[in-house]
């Protein structure tokens, strides 16, 4: 387990996230390390492979009081349970800086004591890239996803992961509502034009499929496309401004009315978005490093079946990051946007996120990670207002012995209330509480290549 809060990857809704874990802080994009990572970089003008294997085991104890119905409260009942997991992931990568080919897969399984039926997923991640021209000035990245997840996590539908970035791995467990299994599939291809050295293009397409394979939960399918263009004026200032379209379509296809009908079929929801923008990064010294970016625009929304047919609503972001020393690092991000939560509801929602990371090392071999997001979100369609909030938050720590073992500890909160105002999909609870605490060990294993 590498990365430890490489990735709080904050979702518009319910500010799920992709959890830290004990994992540890990347090295450099090209790096080989196992538990500490970044330990030497490979030559980027040469081709060069590297297949490795992750395995990560551990247990704990989850407290979730919403588990008990209202009316047996007090009778005696446990509200937590002991946990087991683990988890075995491969990565293969060949390539160099101008090409590159990765696949990274995982196999993993989670026991709750509650139930006493382990629960079995697994995914896969292939990503290829390529530059072209004369110059080497087009870059072409496509990402293909595919995953079951036996304790999903609910978030809004998003973008492809940024420009050069793999998405990560996730490891259990998940924030948001264990109990729900899901298959998720999704893929996106970037293309990336170099105009000159000041100024580029970017154009995303993207498309997946949010799928419940239990009796609760929406089918979702989802589209969008991004362009984007960035002018760096001078060093360290750089002007932004994108486009993006969004297309979501959600149905129930595990309930149906006396007619024959779903319970919950949404026209296609469709909006569409253009934001200005600007990025200030400052190397305050050798170690220490800024960077602030600051955008605005509007977000259109048209709405089937309305009065109107459309809609306007502020689209604002804000995020900070601070290096203050060489292996540590603060980052905060803080936005308003219109998005759908996939799986969850139809309804598209008005939603403020904040969420705030802190990952460093204590010392030579303890690392810390710290995560925290808070979401509200305001249904947008239908008669009602409707509000929704969740609370999360992580807390990993791990001990590196050498380079291939370590052990961790982790606890991890999240909280949401729906009110009764939002259509959901039957099964999904109103209002959920979950604690959990993990220790366990990883071990690295480099098995062929350059390392």
């Amino acid at each position: 387990m590498r990365a430890l809060a490489r990735g709080l990857l904050v979702a518009a809704m319910f500010s799920v996230v992709t959890p830290a874990y004990a994992q540890l802080v990347d090295g450099p994009l090209g790096s080989t390390g196992g538990v500490f990572g970044g330990h030497r970089a490979i030559n980027p003008n040469r081709s060069a492979q590297t297949f490795e294997m992750n395995v990560d085991l551990g247990g704990g104890y989850d407290r979730e009081p919403n588990a008990i119905p209202i009316g047996l409260v007090g009778s005696g009942l446990d509200s937590g349970w002991p946990v087991a997991d683990g988890m075995i992931s491969t990565s293969y990568r060949v390539g160099h800086l101008r090409r590159s080919f990765s696949a990274l897969a995982r196999g993993s399984v989670n026991y709750f004591g509650n139930t006493h039926i382990p629960l079995l997923g697994g995914g896969a991640i292939l990503n290829g890239v390529t530059t072209f021209g004369r110059l080497g000035l087009n870059r072409l990245e496509v990402n293909v996803n595919a995953s079951y997840e036996p304790s999903a996590a609910f978030g809004a539908i998003s973008p492809a992961p940024p420009v050069g970035q793999a998405p990560p791995l996730s490891i259990a467990p998940e924030f948001g509502v264990t109990e729900q299994r899901w298959f998720n599939m999704n893929g996106s291809t970037v293309y990336r034009h170099h105009w000159s050295a000041r100024h580029q293009t970017d154009l995303l397409i993207g498309a997946g499929q949010v799928q419940p394979v239990a009796d609760a939960g929406l089918n979702s399918e989802w589209q969008n496309a991004t362009i984007s263009q960035r002018w760096a004026t001078r060093s360290g200032f750089d002007l932004q401004g994108s486009y993006r379209f969004d297309q979501s379509r959600q149905m129930d296809e595990t309930a149906s009315l006396p007619d024959g009908q779903p319970v919950v079929e949404s026209g296609p929801t469709r909006y569409q978005t253009a934001t200005i923008g600007v990025h200030l990064g400052r190397r305050l010294s050798a170690a220490r490093r800024l960077s602030v970016s600051l955008s605005g625009g509007v977000t259109q929304l048209l709405l089937a079946g309305s009065a109107s047919g459309e809609e306007f609503h502020p689209a604002v972001s804000l995020s900070f990051e601070f290096i203050p020393a060489r292996m540590w690092a603060l980052s905060m991000m803080a936005s308003q946007q219109v998005t759908v939560m996939a799986g969850v509801s139809a309804s598209p929602v008005d939603n403020k996120n904040f969420a705030l990371t802190l990952n460093g090392t204590v010392l030579r071999r303890l690392h810390l990670a710290v995560t925290g997001n808070y979401m509200k979100g305001t249904t947008l369609a239908g008669t009602a207002m409707s509000h929704t909030a969740a609370t999360g938050g992580n807390l990993g720590l791990q001990y590196g012995f050498k380079r291939s073992f370590g052990v961790y500890a982790t606890y991890s909160y999240y909280h949401h209330r729906l009110e009764n105002g939002l259509p959901t999909a039957a099964g999904i609870p109103p209002l959920y509480d979950r604690q959990s605490a993990r220790v366990g060990f990883t071990l690295w294993l480099p098995l062929y290549g350059t390392f």
